[in-house]
């Protein structure tokens, strides 16, 4: 009976135990996933300030040009 026992839980704690693993590759999964895109928004958000600022450059220059003509 005992020995029945012991083996029962011993099953449900390899389950588990699997059960955990597999949770942990999971969460690893999600977690190299955000930062990835976490990466890639930072990046993006550079090039729109860097885009943005040679647009006011190229505006000034324009308008500069305009007042000489």
């Amino acid at each position: 009976m005992k020995g029945n026992l012991i083996s029962e839980y011993q099953k449900k704690n390899i389950e588990t135990e699997n059960k955990l693993k597999e949770q942990q590759l999971l969460y690893e999964d999600v977690r190299a996933g955000r930062n990835n895109y976490s990466k890639q928004l930072s990046e993006t958000e550079d090039e729109i300030a860097e885009t943005k600022r040679r647009y006011k450059i190229v505006n000034h220059q324009i308008n500069q040009l305009k007042e000489e003509i």
